[in-house]
C-alpha cells in the first residue's frame, strides 16, 4: 500500500529545517467523519478493512481499520510534532499546498480526496491555523463516484499548525522599538511580563527599586544583576549568541560609578536592610539604632531623593542604551549567519539549477535524435503501406474475378444437377405405376390359383407359381434394367 506507514497512535516528531530549530508546532489532523463508503466500495470487495492514508513532509500516516457498511465513521486523528521556524513551515506548504487522503480497500486503492492548505504558505507564530472541511472522495480518474452529491462519499477533515514553546521575542522587541519615546519617567523597562522567556529574573536579585530609601539602602550588586541586563541564553533569536561581560566592561563601569554606594547620605548600607515586601520600610531592629541627632535635615533629604531620581533616569537610559547596542548586534549576528547561510543555499541551488539545465539541454538533443529517427521510420511505414494498399487492390480484383466464375460454374451445375433429378423422379413415378400394376396381377393370379387348386395337383401348382414368378422378374429387369 504505497510506502511503509505510520500508524496513528500518538504523536510522531519530525524536523523540517536546520536542526538548530528550537520552536516546536503541533501539526494535528483529524478525521473527525467520513461518509457514504459503501458507494465506493466494489461488491467483490465488501466487508474488507477500509483505510485512510496520507503523507505530510515526506511520512506517510495511515488510519485504523474502519467498517464500509456504515453510514458514518469518525474520529481518526494524527498529532505530529515539528521541529522547524514559521518561515521553513511557510514554505514547505507553499510547495505543498494540497494534503491527499487515499481510500483504500484491503490492498486496493478506491479514491482519493484532497484539502486545500495554501493558507499555510503565509504561517506566522502570531496567527495559529485551523481550518475544518468537507471534501468528496473521487475516483482514481478525478470523477464523481455518483451523480446525486448526497450520495458521494466524504470526509470532514480538520486540519491544525499551533506553536508550542515559539518564543514572541522578536515581536515585543519589534513593538518596543517602534513605540514612541517617552518622557522621563516613564520609559518602559523589560520586566518578566514583557520578555516572558527571553528575561528570566533572578529571584534572589530584586528588580531595580523605585523609591529612594531602597535605592539608598541596596548594595549594588543587586542594583546591577546581570540577569536584568543580558537576555536568557536560551531565546529564540540569540541562541548562543549572547554578549560576554568583557565586551561591556566599559558601559558597566559607567553604571556603577553613577549608581555607587551612597554611605555619605545615610550610614553604611551593610548595616541597613531592606524588606523585600515593603522596600520603602527600614527594618524595626535598625530603627532603633538610630538617635535624632543621627537624623538629617529633610531637605537635604529631598535634595539627595532627587538627585536619586535623576541618577535612576540616567540609569534607565544606560540600560536602554545597552539594550539597543546588544540587540544590534545579535540582530547583526544573526543576520550575519542567515546571510551565509542564504549564500549556501545560493550556490547550491544554482548548482543543482546548472545541473538540471544541462540535463534538460542532453534530453533535448536525444528527443532532437528520437524525432528524426521517427521521420524515416514514418516515410518506411509510408511505403510499406502503399504497398500493401496496392498489394490488396490486386487480391480484391483477383477475388471478385474467381468469385463470378465460381459462381457462373455454380449456377450451371446446379441447373444441370435439376435436370438429372427431375428426369430421375419422372422414372421412380413410372416404375412405381408399373410395380402397382403387377402387384395387382400378382394378387389377381393368386386369386386365379386358389380357385383351381382343387383341379390341379401340388406339383403343378407350385411349377405354375414358380413361372410366373420368373416371368414377373424377367418383365421387371427389362423394365428398369433397359
Amino acid at each position: 500500500m504505497g510506502d511503509a506507514a505510520v500508524h496513528l497512535s500518538g504523536p510522531h516528531f519530525l524536523q523540517i529545517g536546520p536542526p538548530e530549530s528550537t520552536e516546536l508546532y503541533e501539526l494535528v489532523i483529524n478525521i473527525q467523519e467520513a461518509g457514504n463508503l459503501y458507494s465506493v466500495i466494489p461488491p467483490s470487495e465488501i466487508g474488507a478493512p477500509i483505510t485512510f492514508q496520507y503523507s505530510v513532509m515526506g511520512s506517510s500516516y495511515i488510519s485504523d481499520d474502519f467498517n464500509g457498511l456504515q453510514d458514518t465513521v469518525a474520529n481518526a486523528m494524527a498529532v505530529v510534532e515539528v521541529k522547524s521556524q514559521a518561515a521553513f513551515l511557510a514554505s514547505y506548504f507553499k510547495g505543498f499546498p494540497h494534503l491527499t487522503f487515499k481510500l483504500y480497500c484491503g490492498d486496493k486503492i478506491l479514491g482519493s480526496a484532497s484539502i486545500d492548505l495554501q493558507e499555510l504558505s503565509k504561517f506566522s507564530n502570531s496567527k495559529p491555523f485551523v481550518k475544518k472541511s468537507k471534501i468528496f472522495i473521487k475516483t482514481l480518474d478525478g470523477k464523481d463516484v455518483t451523480e446525486a452529491e448526497s450520495l458521494n462519499p466524504y470526509l470532514k477533515v480538520e486540519v491544525s499548525l499551533l506553536p508550542k514553546n515559539v518564543n514572541l521575542y522578536e515581536d515585543n522587541v519589534k513593538k518596543m522599538l517602534e513605540a514612541p519615546r517617552l518622557d522621563a519617567g516613564d520609559a518602559p523597562f523589560p520586566s518578566r511580563n514583557t520578555f516572558p522567556q527571553e528575561f528570566q529574573m533572578d529571584p534572589l536579585s530584586p528588580p531595580p527599586p523605585n523609591r529612594v530609601m531602597a535605592h539608598l539602602d541596596e548594595p549594588e550588586h543587586d542594583i546591577l544583576s546581570d540577569d536584568l541586563l543580558l537576555p536568557h541564553e536560551d531565546g529564540f533569536m540569540f541562541h548562543n549568541d549572547s554578549i560576554s561581560k568583557q565586551e561591556l566592561s566599559e558601559n558597566d563601569s559607567k553604571v556603577r560609578d553613577l549608581h555607587g554606594r551612597r554611605e555619605d547620605v545615610i550610614g553604611s548600607p551593610h548595616h541597613a536592610t531592606v524588606n523585600s515586601g515593603k522596600p520603602n520600610q527600614l527594618n524595626a531592629q535598625t530603627k532603633s539604632n538610630f538617635r535624632a541627632a543621627d537624623i538629617l535635615p529633610r531637605q537635604y533629604i529631598r535634595e539627595a531623593a532627587q538627585k536619586t531620581c535623576e541618577e535612576l533616569e540616567d540609569w534607565k537610559e544606560q540600560q536602554q542604551e545597552i539594550f539597543k547596542y546588544e540587540l544590534k548586534m545579535k540582530t547583526e549576528k544573526h543576520l550575519k549567519k542567515l546571510s551565509e547561510e542564504w549564500i549556501k543555499q545560493k550556490k547550491d541551488l544554482e548548482t543543482t539549477l546548472k545541473e538540471k539545465i544541462d540535463n534538460c539541454q542532453n534530453l533535448y538533443r536525444k528527443l532532437e535524435e528520437a524525432i528524426s529517427d521517427l521521420v524515416v521510420k514514418s516515410e518506411r511505414l509510408s511505403l510499406k503501406e502503399d504497398e500493401l494498399h496496392r498489394a490488396k487492390e490486386e487480391l480484391d480484383r483477383k477475388y471478385t474475378t474467381k468469385f463470378q466464375e465460381l459462381r457462373k460454374a455454380s449456377q450451371l451445375h446446379q441447373f444441370d444437377m435439376e435436370q438429372k433429378i427431375h428426369a430421375v423422379v419422372v422414372e421412380k413415378n413410372s416404375l412405381t405405376s408399373k410395380l402397382e400394376e403387377r402387384d395387382r396381377e400378382i394378387a389377381h393370379l393368386k386369386e386365379t390359383i386358389a380357385k383351381n387348386s382343387s383341379d390341379l395337383s401340388k406339383d403343378q401348382v407350385a411349377a405354375l407359381i414358380e413361372d410366373m414368378v420368373i416371368s414377373l422378374f424377367k418383365n421387371y429387369h427389362l423394365n428398369y434394367n433397359p
